[in-house]
């Protein structure tokens, strides 16, 4: 009887502690977060963004043909701690299975995925079934509770920033031309738009743009500093490098 009286309090203590997170009010970190992108060539396949740092908080993003959804709040941070250990514990894995895998023919979820490791950014892109046993076992339970999130419906939209290298230098020379010349817009310009600036210090994460007022300090840098691209896709200059930049829907 004693043994059912305590793991009915443990129950009720981890289901109070997982309704209290799921409520929390989701706040943006700049440091110990990890953001990911999980996207398959199956058809129908449904394309999704995963934000979770150490304390629990997170954004889950889905993105299909017709609907975007965007839930925010926060997970128990045991298990998001569980899952940065998983995560750093899966390099040596990544790097043995990649080895036999190549993703110019693979058909199953690519897991693109950026973190913090002995204050490094590190970045690893492996089908997700290469990264082990216990990082799926602890992404499923992010995922799972994260699908659970509230729907936010305040955040404008996201900024997200990728180092202008490789393959996307190739595609803007052969879009711009190899002559073009950027203007270099200096970190006191970026200030004034901070998601756009949150979003370079930050490659690959998406940046939360919160209201009207910021998305139109974006488009109005755009236009003033005649920055090459559109209102949605953009490229800039800046002292951490060249990046193409994407505006995306929150909803």
């Amino acid at each position: 009887m004693k043994k059912i009286i305590i793991l009915s309090t443990i129950l009720v203590f981890v289901a109070v502690s997982w309704i209290s997170a799921r409520k929390r009010q989701y706040k943006y970190t700049s440091s110990n977060a990890a953001w990911m992108t999980i996207s398959s060539n199956k058809k129908k396949a449904l394309n999704y963004y995963l934000d979770i740092s150490k304390n629990g908080d997170a954004i889950y993003r889905t993105e299909t043909k017709n609907k975007i959804i965007t839930r925010t709040g926060s997970v128990p941070s045991q298990i998001a701690k569980d899952f940065f250990r998983e995560a750093k514990n899966s390099e040596s894995s990544v790097a043995e299975n990649s080895k036999r895998t190549k993703l110019i023919f693979y058909k199953g979820e690519i897991l693109k995925i950026s973190f913090y490791l002995s204050g490094e950014l590190r970045r690893m892109i492996a089908p997700l079934v290469n990264f082990g046993e216990g990082f799926s076992y602890a992404f499923n339970q992010i995922q799972k509770l994260s699908k659970k999130l509230e729907i936010n419906e305040t955040i404008v939209a996201f900024i997200a920033a990728e180092p202008l290298e490789d393959e996307l230098l190739d595609e803007f020379i052969e879009d711009a031309g190899k002559d073009y010349k950027f203007k270099l817009i200096e970190t006191t310009t970026l200030r004034k738009t901070q998601p756009l600036l949150n979003a370079i210090k930050q490659p690959h994460r998406l940046a939360p743009v919160k209201s009207k007022k910021e998305l139109k300090a974006i488009r109005q840098l755009i236009r003033k500093e005649k920055l090459y691209g559109l209102r949605t896709l953009f490229y800039i200059s800046t002292t951490r490098g060249k990046f193409k930049c994407l505006l995306l829907n929150a909803r």
